[in-house]
C-alpha cells in the first residue's frame, strides 16, 4: 500500500474513532482528578516532606488534560477530503476491500505454482531414534556372532537414517499438475481484472450518484425558497385569499419533508461511495465534478465496434478460454494415471546396540509402479472433465450473448441521452422563463395559486428530467469504456 495513502487512512480512522479516544482519555483524567481531590489530605500528609513528589503528580494531571484537549482540537480541525473522479478511482484501486481480496487470491495462485514445481525436486528425509530400557533383559546373540548374552538395560540403542527419493517418470502427471497451477494463476489474473473493472464502474456510479443527489437536493431547496416567496406575495396582497395562504403553507411543509428525505438519501449515497472507495463509512469527503456534456464534432464509435472490442477484451471470456485449457490439462493428467511411475530411492542408516553392534548400511532402490486396474477411475474422471469442458463452452456462449445485450443497451441509452442533452438544456431555459412570467401574472392577480404551483411542478420535473438525462449519458459512456477496457488504459 502507498505509505501516503496508508497514513491518510490511519488519520481518518483515528478521527472516525475519536469518541472512543475521548472516552479513553476522559476516564483517567476524571478518575485521577477525583482521586487527587478526595485524597488531597493523604497526599499532603504522606508527602509533606517531599514537595517534589506532589509537584510531579500535578504535572502528570496537567499533561493528561493537555493531551485530552489537544487531541480533541486536532480531530475537530481536520478538513474534509476533496476528491475528483480520478482521485476516487486511485483511492479505490488501492483500498477497495474486494480488490484487496482479489489481490490475495493472486498471491495464493502464485504459491500453488511453487507447490506444483516442488514435486520435481528430490525429497530428503532424516529420521533418528534413541532407546534405553530400564529393565536388564538379556539378549542372546546368534551363533554367527558368538552366541554370547548382552544386557540391553545397561546400554544405549540408537538409529539414524537419511533417505532420498526422486521421481524419474510419472507419465506426465507432474507436468500437467504444474500446467494446471499456471492456468489457475492466469485465470486468477483475469478474475482480478474483472474485479478491477467492477470496482472502477462502481466507484464511478457512486461518484455521479452523489453529484446527482446533491443537484436534486439543490432543486428541492430552490423550490422551497420559491414557494416561500409565493407565500409572502400572497400575504402582501390587499385581498389575500385564505385558501391560497393555506395551500402555500402546505406546499412549504411538503417541500421541507422532501428536503429532509433528500438529505437522508444523500447521506446514504455518501456512505455507499465511501464503501466503494475503501474509506471508513462515516468519513467526511467532498466530491468535485460535473456530468459529461456533448462535445460538438465528437464522433462516437459504432455499436458493432463496441461489441467487437468488448468481446475481444472481456476478462471473463478470456478467463473461460483459460478454463478450457485447464480442463484439457486435467484430462491429460487423468490419462497419465494409467502409465507406470518410476522412482529412484537411496537410504543410508547407522545404528548400534552396545559398542559391539554398531553398524552402517546403505541401499539404492529403483521402484516401478504400474497400475493394472483401478475400477475405471481414470475413465470416470475423463468423462467428468469432458462434461465440464462442454459446460464451460456453453457458459462462454451465454456470457458472450449477455455481453452483447448489455453493450447494446448501454450504447442506445448513451446515444439517446446524448441527443436529448441539447434539447433538455433549451427546455430548462424555456421552463424557467415560463415560471418567471407566471409569477408576475400571479402578483397582478392574473393567475391563480393553483396554476402557479402546477407550473412550478412542471419546471421541477423538467429540471429533474434533464438531470436524469445527464446522469444516463455520463454513466452510459462509462459503461461502454469499462466494457471495452478503454477506461483502464487499453487502446
Amino acid at each position: 500500500m502507498n505509505p501516503k495513502i496508508a497514513l491518510d487512512l490511519g488519520i481518518r480512522r483515528n478521527i472516525a474513532s475519536f469518541s472512543f479516544l475521548k472516552n479513553c482519555l476522559h476516564t483517567p483524567v476524571s478518575m485521577l482528578t477525583i482521586f487527587y481531590a478526595g485524597k488531597y489530605r493523604t497526599f499532603t500528609s504522606r508527602f509533606s516532606k517531599s514537595n517534589t513528589t506532589l509537584g510531579f503528580v500535578k504535572k502528570i494531571l496537567l499533561l493528561l488534560c493537555l493531551l485530552y484537549w489537544g487531541t480533541a482540537s486536532w480531530a475537530l480541525e481536520q478538513p474534509e477530503k476533496i476528491l475528483t473522479l480520478e482521485d476516487s478511482i486511485k483511492w479505490a484501486m488501492t483500498n477497495n476491500q474486494e480488490l484487496l481480496e482479489a489481490s490475495e487470491k493472486k498471491y495464493i495462485a502464485e504459491q500453488k505454482i511453487e507447490e506444483a514445481d516442488s514435486y520435481f525436486f528430490p525429497k530428503i528425509n532424516l529420521t533418528g531414534a534413541y532407546t534405553r530400557l530400564n529393565v536388564g533383559t538379556p539378549t542372546t546373540l546368534p551363533p554367527s556372532l558368538g552366541g554370547s548374552s548382552l544386557a540391553v538395560g545397561v546400554s544405549n540403542h540408537y538409529a539414524a537414517r537419511i533417505s532420498v527419493s526422486q521421481s524419474l517418470f510419472t507419465g506426465g502427471y507432474l507436468i500437467n499438475q504444474l500446467n494446471i497451477a499456471k492456468k489457475d494463476l492466469d485465470i486468477t489474473n483475469k478474475a482480478y481484472e474483472t474485479t478491477k473493472r467492477k470496482v472502477y464502474l462502481e466507484v464511478t456510479q457512486r461518484f455521479y450518484s452523489v453529484l446527482y443527489q446533491q443537484q436534486a437536493l439543490e432543486f428541492s431547496r430552490e423550490a422551497l425558497a420559491q414557494v416561500k416567496t409565493y407565500l409572502e406575495t400572497a400575504k402582501s396582497k390587499n385581498k389575500a385569499k385564505d385558501y391560497e395562504i393555506t395551500l402555500l403553507t402546505i406546499e412549504c411543509s411538503r417541500w421541507e419533508m422532501q428536503i429532509a428525505a433528500e438529505e437522508e438519501k444523500l447521506q446514504l449515497v455518501y456512505t455507499a461511495f465511501n464503501k466503494a472507495v475503501g474509506f471508513e463509512l462515516d468519513s467526511q469527503v467532498k466530491l468535485v465534478g460535473d456530468f459529461k456534456t456533448v462535445i460538438p464534432g465528437e464522433e462516437c464509435q459504432g455499436l458493432n465496434t463496441y461489441i467487437a472490442l468488448a468481446i475481444d477484451r472481456s476478462p471473463v471470456l478470456q478467463g473461460l478460454s483459460l478454463e478450457e485449457k485447464k480442463i484439457n490439462h486435467k484430462i491429460s493428467q487423468a490419462f497419465s494415471e494409467r502409465y507406470p511411475t518410476i522412482v529412484l530411492g537411496a537410504d543410508y542408516e547407522r545404528s548400534g546396540l552396545n559398542s559391539e553392534l554398531e553398524g552402517r548400511n546403505w541401499t539404492a532402490t529403483v521402484a516401478l509402479h504400474y497400475p493394472l486396474f483401478n475400477g475405471w477411475l481414470s475413465w470416470a474422471r475423463v468423462r467428468q472433465m469432458r462434461s465440464e469442458l462442454k459446460s464451460t463452452n456453453l457458459l462462454k456462449v451465454r456470457i458472450s450473448d449477455d455481453l452483447k445485450m448489455n453493450i447494446e443497451e448501454s450504447y442506445r441509452r448513451y446515444i439517446r441521452a446524448g441527443k436529448n442533452l441539447e434539447e433538455m438544456s433549451k427546455n430548462n431555459d424555456l421552463a424557467q422563463k415560463a415560471l418567471d412570467s407566471a409569477l408576475n401574472y400571479y402578483k397582478n392577480d392574473q393567475l391563480s395559486c393553483t396554476d402557479l404551483l402546477a407550473i412550478q411542478k412542471r419546471v421541477i420535473e423538467t429540471r429533474i428530467q434533464a438531470l436524469d438525462n445527464s446522469y444516463e449519458y455520463t454513466i452510459g459512456e462509462q459503461e461502454l469504456n469499462v466494457a471495452t477496457g478503454l477506461a483502464l488504459g487499453n487502446k
